[in-house]
């Protein structure tokens, strides 16, 4: 009886140790988190809105980017805001580049930024602010089954409606990022008599604080948005018989929803004998959905700064 005792004690040990943190989510909190996605978190660590800069020594920021999600991801971090009177060299704006590749061994990589240092100069405590944007790009994917029918009205089979006539979600799994995939459904459109296109909507949706920037300038170090942006959401398919295709860009609405459309044009069921190309009545190849964007987050921290001793 001892011995089952200690085993069950062991088992639910390790069962609390594996929950403690679930793939894809951020492992940090506290008072220094600023911008989170699920799959980029921007931590910073130095100042905290806690414990006061001392005037004794130099400032150096220090900002770290973790991705704990299931895509490499390249940005840029601007720090600005800082007082150019309390902290001498610095000039109004200062951006340093990251990259935070995917890792599947421990779930997590991280990169550890360092501004300045700046000097002090503060003869009373001083209430201070600094604003961090976080820009970046990321790609969401997801799986789902194609369907491929011998027969394009036939009920049996697999099928791209249920039974009230409403388009199936095909998804069967996604990874976490700033914009999520929500559903994807497909429509089978005859052509002629030996071709059909099979039209895929991806629906997307905002999941974090944030917004869509412009994925080609989601690099450039400026403290400052830019103006003239394609905030656009770009995807592809692949896995289908006839090899990857593209889909249509798409724009985020009011509500941070969107569609991006995928046509596999003319896609062909059968030879010149009349014979189904694929097995069986229908067929459900594995797809995948890889979206791209680029993404933009700026948060403030506000802290004090004592002054220094003689």
């Amino acid at each position: 009886m001892r011995k089952a005792t200690i085993i069950i004690l062991l088992f639910a040990t390790l069962l609390i140790a594996g929950c403690a943190q679930l793939p894809g989510l951020p492992k940090k909190s506290g008072p220094g988190i600023i911008a989170t996605t699920q799959s980029i978190t921007v931590e910073v660590k130095n100042p905290r809105s806690d414990e006061p800069v001392s005037g004794n020594y130099e400032f150096s920021p220090i900002i770290e980017a973790f991705n704990s999600g299931g895509a490499d991801s390249e940005g840029v971090v601007c720090i600005s805001g800082l007082s150019e009177d309390t902290f001498r060299g610095f000039i109004g704006c200062e951006c340093q580049d990251f990259n935070v590749y995917a890792d599947e061994a421990d779930g997590e990589t991280s990169q550890e930024l360092e501004f300045g240092p700046y000097p002090i100069t503060a003869n009373e405590q001083k209430e201070e602010l600094m604003t961090a944007a976080t820009r970046y790009t990321y790609e969401t994917k997801a799986q789902a089954k194609a369907c491929i029918k011998k027969d394009v009205y036939s009920k049996t089979g697999c099928l791209v409606t249920n039974i009230a006539n409403q388009k199936r979600d095909l998804m069967t799994g996604s990874t976490s990022g700033a914009i999520k995939i929500t559903k994807i459904t497909e429509n089978i459109i005859p052509v002629d008599e030996s071709l059909v296109t099979l039209a895929f909507n991806v629906e997307v949706e905002k999941a974090r604080t944030g917004d869509i920037y412009d994925y080609d300038k989601a690099g450039y170090q400026t403290c400052r948005s830019e103006e003239k942006q394609s905030k656009l959401i770009t995807g592809e398919i692949s896995g289908l018989p006839q090899g990857g295709i593209e889909c249509t860009e798409a724009e985020l609405d009011e509500k941070g929803t969107g569609t991006l459309v995928c046509e596999a044009e003319n896609l062909r069921l059968f030879d010149s004998r009349g014979n189904f190309l694929f097995s069986g009545d229908s067929y459900e190849p594995d797809i995948e959905v890889n979206i791209r964007y680029g993404y933009e987050q700026i948060s403030t921290i506000k802290f004090s700064v004592a002054p220094g001793t003689k």
